[in-house]
């Protein structure tokens, strides 16, 4: 199936999902940007789950100013948004880990989570502030990590069924994962 704004009927497989997760280095191009935006719209509109993890990659983006101008866009559809810790500037405008979670809280997300690495995570749901300790391990390889982490953690809130029975120990076991 070509994805295009224009294609929506075929687009039926969107909405049979729980949860769309977007990054935005897929994004690069003006059509992908579309299509994505227009999936997120029908998630949104089927009242599903919208998630981002930007994974920022600067040097993939024509420019600093393109990606932010899409992340203006992007956020406020989202349900949950991952970042880690050395996105907080370039995402948010923020300089610290409170000031991006709230930031993203004011725009209308409901699960703001920065990762940080070996110290763990932290989350702000429902004006409640969560952190959760990194497990101790070895480290050989850092590449996938956010990845890893933000699938275990959508995986954790659906066996949960966050959405339907949303709490605080839910959503920790997720972050947990």
């Amino acid at each position: 199936i070509t994805l295009s704004p224009g294609s929506r009927p075929a687009w039926a497989f969107v909405t049979s999902a729980q949860v769309m997760q977007v990054g935005t280095n897929s994004l690069v191009l003006h059509e992908a940007r579309e299509a994505a935006l227009a999936a997120v719209g029908l998630m949104r509109g089927a009242g599903r789950v919208v998630s981002c993890d930007p994974n920022v990659r600067l040097h993939v983006w024509p420019s600093p100013d393109e990606l932010k101008h899409l992340l203006r866009t992007l956020v406020p559809l989202c349900d949950v948004f991952k970042m880690s810790e050395e996105e907080i500037s370039v995402v948010s405008g923020q300089r610290d880990v409170e000031g991006a979670l709230k930031w993203l809280a004011e725009l209308g997300v409901k699960i703001a989570v920065v990762t940080r690495g070996p110290h763990g995570a932290e989350a702000l749901w429902n004006g409640q502030r969560l952190s959760v300790p990194a497990p101790v391990v070895e480290v050989v390889d850092t590449t996938g990590a956010g990845d890893g982490f933000q699938a275990g953690f959508l995986a954790g809130l659906l066996r949960a069924d966050f959405w339907a029975k949303p709490s605080a120990e839910a959503l920790r076991g997720a972050l947990e994962l």
